[in-house]
């Protein structure tokens, strides 16, 4: 019976967001896979002991990409990783969007700013601003700057909708 890791995070002390993962555990042992959700950064975790990790999850690793990345390259040599190792460093960080505009490949208008630079964000249509790393707003869409907006915001991609 194939042995499947599904990657994900501990959130303590809360129960997981991710309410899908019990049911997906489920269904790959009801069509004949042992599978458990693990989280990446338990050390004690024998990951070779796995067929396949699948990478679930993973939400706390932006706050950590570099030890996440890390991980990844260990959980790649001692099991296979889906995605591969390569891919979730690219992946790990929202650059990888110039990357693919640069090669043709259609993605939402996207900026870069770097600590310091001036935002200049447009007032004429909606965007977002979100970290080069993770998933979450920095503010809430569609909100154009104000006094309020945190200044970390100018570190992080602006994404624009519109």
């Amino acid at each position: 019976m194939p042995r499947v890791a599904l990657v994900t995070y501990d959130p303590r002390p809360e129960p997981s967001k991710d309410r899908d993962l019990p049911v997906l555990v489920r269904a790959l042992e009801e069509a004949g896979a042992g599978a458990e959700a693990v989280c990446w950064d338990d050390a004690g975790v024998d990951w070779a002991s796995y067929d396949l990790a699948l990478i679930r999850s993973t939400w706390d690793y932006s706050w950590r990409a570099a030890e996440f990345t890390a991980w990844a390259e260990r959980c790649a040599e001692a099991t296979r990783l889906a995605n591969p190792a390569a891919v979730v460093r690219w992946n790990a960080d929202k650059r990888y969007l110039g990357e693919l505009a640069e090669a043709g490949i259609p993605v939402v208008p996207t900026r870069y700013l770097a600590p310091g630079d001036p935002a200049d964000l447009p007032d004429d249509h909606e965007y977002v601003v979100k970290p080069t790393s993770g998933a979450v707003p920095a503010t809430p869409p569609a909100t154009p700057p104000t006094s309020t907006t945190p200044p970390y915001a100018t570190s992080r991609a602006c994404t624009g909708k519109g």
